[in-house]
């Protein structure tokens, strides 16, 4: 039966009144579909369909108001207000129940409450729209933590760990539930419950829920094999064997073969190594093995891009018993892997010059990569407690040539390092400084005979804060005496004493209208800059030094071709790692994008770019870019330029009193 049209216009005010009754859900379903079906029944008319969509539509409004006013109805109503304005896209809603969350004043508990039910989904979808204000999106945040710090509450995550063992799956199963939405404070209290003194089913339970982490698990007890006491290094590696043995095998060594593990500890490792291992591994096996793990760690931070990207890592405890996490940058976490395994090799306890060297330049790299201005009394002290009584002058001059001898050296001007082993280099020179009372100047300076010796040649390196503080060094060490290379280490001090406040760029063109708009941008930047014409006129304004940043230079060169150009900064010794960027403005120099291919394949590491034109600062955005993710230290900064400057007059001065 069909319904006349003018009597359509009671449903409305009818379901109005019907919705308004105790049961709204049913009414609200109800008179949607009512509603609708209504019109859909009427006959045809030349107007039905724009009645059709102001029905539908007020019905709609008639839903966003119900949940709205729902919202009224304690905590539970607010929240599943949300939800269901989310759900079906009201976001006007959403935004306006959002930003009134902040006036509630709500406990942590009923955040917490509040956050689970509207669920993480519904949390996902809000984050994502642009109707909702950042003010709504801010106090659903502070509601999202709230359940975070619930869900890895430690007195939760333990009472859960309690019940792991428990005969009944009803009790297991919520517990298990508990333990995985923990994160890492779960994974910090299940590796604290593995190394503590269980029975074997429950060390089985433990680990089985832990290996459900990923590598989170296992990555925090090789600390504890490293860095625990005796009892919990034995109890993790025990761990580590049952999580899988042939993972592990370097921690299961170095446990087998330390001269401080236990007789409990090395039974563990043995008992480990067993299953995997046709015989077991003789200390020169493991000495094999962890230098090579080693080398591996050194070459992966030394490789590693400085960005953005981070990592987990695991700190142990004063106790020694457990584990916390920290979140670092990746670069970090490399130079930190590569520290453990430093120390891994150290605990074999062997007598070797080489295996001293190698593991002191790694555990300084890490030490001034995570603080660039290490080096102070107390640091330096620690390091020799720590180490004693390998810190010695022949080990440091051996660390010194372990680290530079896998550079590009090969360079005439004996361009001895590269950025990336800038932390390491930095460290034993600070080390090497703080001992120059007991230095013996001859073996330090005079000991390769008519050639300077790996320390003074660190006086003129590529990299300026490497040169300055080895020539601050030498200078200490000499006291005015000579030796091989003493000249070019007061070139280097000259150049110190040179130095501006600001650091520098050099332009190669020879037209004055483009330099002078390079040199705007420069200026831009905070940057001095030095124009030249010519390629000889550049490698004496590189061989002037000092904290030169970029050279920007044209293709069209007078007197020798970008790639022969490149040769000659290399080949200076203060021009190996300076970034060089060519550019093309006017097309006359031929084939660009051939001459780009032959940057390319050019044999040095330091950054090479072939660029449009400037035409504001962003254009050095990509070379600043590469530069960034090569750089172990910060930039030298005023403060830096200034001390080495005042440093350098004064080791002159005291020099010329001396004559």
């Amino acid at each position: 039966m069909s319904i006349p049209s003018s009597d359509r216009c009671l449903l409305v005010p009818h379901a109005t009144r019907f919705l308004h009754g105790r049961r709204w859900l049913l009414s609200l379903r109800f008179a949607a579909v009512f509603g609708v079906s209504m019109v859909a029944a009427g006959p045809w008319t030349p107007n039905s369909g724009a009645q059709e969509s102001d029905t539908v539509n007020d019905a709609a409004d008639l839903i966003g108001r119900q949940l709205l006013e729902q919202s009224g109805r304690g905590n539970a109503g607010f929240a599943d207000s949300v939800a269901s304005l989310a759900r079906t896209g009201r976001w006007a809603g959403v935004d306006q129940l959002l930003v009134t969350l902040a006036d509630k004043k709500l406990s942590a508990a009923d955040a917490a409450a509040m956050a689970a039910r509207i669920g993480s989904d519904v949390f996902f979808r809000i984050k994502q729209s642009d109707q909702v204000s950042d003010a709504a999106k801010a106090n659903l945040d502070k509601i999202g933590e709230a359940l975070s710090a619930q869900m890895a509450s430690p007195d939760r995550i333990i009472k859960a760990i309690e019940l792991l063992d428990r005969p009944s799956a009803d009790q297991r199963l919520p517990a298990v539930r508990t333990i995985l939405a923990g994160g890492n404070v779960a994974i910090a209290q299940l590796v604290a419950a593995a190394v503590a003194d269980r029975s074997a089913s429950s060390h089985e339970q433990i680990l089985s829920v832990l290996n459900r982490f990923g590598t989170g698990g296992p990555d925090a007890l090789r600390q504890l094999a490293l860095y625990g006491s005796p009892i919990v290094r034995q109890r993790s590696i025990e761990a580590l064997a049952t999580i899988d043995a042939t993972a592990f095998v370097s921690d299961f060594v170095t446990s087998l073969h330390a001269q401080d593990s236990s007789e409990s500890e090395r039974s563990a490792a043995a008992l480990a190594l067993t299953p995997i291992a046709p015989s077991m591994p003789s200390l020169r096996d493991s000495i094999e093995l962890l230098s090579d793990d080693l080398d591996d760690k050194v070459e992966l931070a030394s490789s590693i891009d400085n960005d953005d990207q981070t990592r987990t890592i695991w700190m142990v405890n004063a106790d020694r018993n457990g584990v916390t996490d920290q979140t670092t940058q990746a670069m970090l976490a490399a130079y930190r892997d590569a520290a453990d395994a430093a120390l891994r090799l150290r605990r074999l306890g062997v007598d070797s010059i080489d295996i001293d060297a190698a593991t002191l330049a790694a555990s300084l790299a890490y030490r001034v990569v995570i603080d660039p201005d290490w080096g102070d009394p107390k640091q330096i002290q620690q390091v020799r407690t720590l180490w004693a009584p390998a810190i010695r002058e022949n080990t440091l001059m051996r660390a010194i040539e372990f680290t530079t001898s896998s550079n590009l050296a090969g360079s005439s001007a004996g361009t001895l390092t590269s950025t990336t082993n800038t932390p390491a280099l930095i460290g034993l020179i600070r080390l090497f400084a703080d001992t120059t009372s007991s230095i013996d100047a001859d073996a330090a300076l005079r000991s390769h005979g008519s050639k300077p010796t790996r320390l003074v040649e660190l006086a003129w390196s590529p990299v300026p804060r490497v040169r300055y503080e080895a020539a601050e060094l030498v200078s200490t060490i000499a006291n005015s005496s000579a030796y091989p290379g003493s000249s070019r280490v007061k070139q280097t001090l000259a150049e110190m004493a040179r130095l501006s406040d600001q650091p520098k760029a050099i332009v190669v063109e020879t037209r004055s209208a483009v330099s002078n708009r390079f040199e705007q941008l420069i200026a831009e930047m905070g940057w001095d800059s030095a124009v030249v014409g010519s390629v000889s006129a550049l490698e004496r304004e590189v061989s002037q030094g000092g904290d030169v940043r970029m050279i920007l230079s044209k293709i069209q060169l007078s007197d020798l071709a970008p790639v022969e150009m490149v040769d000659v900064v290399r080949r200076s010794s203060r021009g190996g790692e300076i970034p060089i960027l060519f550019y093309d403005d006017d097309g006359v120099a031929g084939d660009a994008d051939g001459i780009g291919v032959s940057l390319d394949q050019s044999r040095w590491t330091a950054p090479i770019m072939l660029v449009d034109p400037p035409v504001s600062t962003s254009g050095f955005d990509a070379m600043i870019s590469q530069v960034e993710s090569r750089r172990r230290l910060p930039a030298m900064s005023v403060l830096d330029r200034q001390r080495y400057r005042r440093s350098a007059k004064e080791l002159m001065a005291s020099g010329d009193s001396h004559r």
